[in-house]
């Protein structure tokens, strides 16, 4: 039901995602960097409650940054 016909806030939020990434299928964490990545993303969704869409931003720009650094 939607918060303005309750009255309540959802409080749920990262529920979804989280589920998501602690349903990632081990084949998926392939090195340092991505176990690094997954378990930050899972912090700062469970802990603070950011929106994912900052959370695949992130992935990608460190994804970008360390192909460059990598010789």
């Amino acid at each position: 039901m939607s918060s303005a016909i309750t009255g309540r806030r959802e409080r749920g939020r990262g529920g979804a995602n989280g589920g998501c990434l602690l349903a990632a299928r081990p084949e998926a964490i392939v090195d340092p960097l991505t176990a690094g990545l997954a378990l930050a993303s899972l912090v700062l969704l469970l802990r603070f409650r950011v929106n994912s869409v900052w959370l695949v931003l992130g992935g990608g720009v460190s994804g970008l940054l360390a192909r460059m650094l990598s010789p």
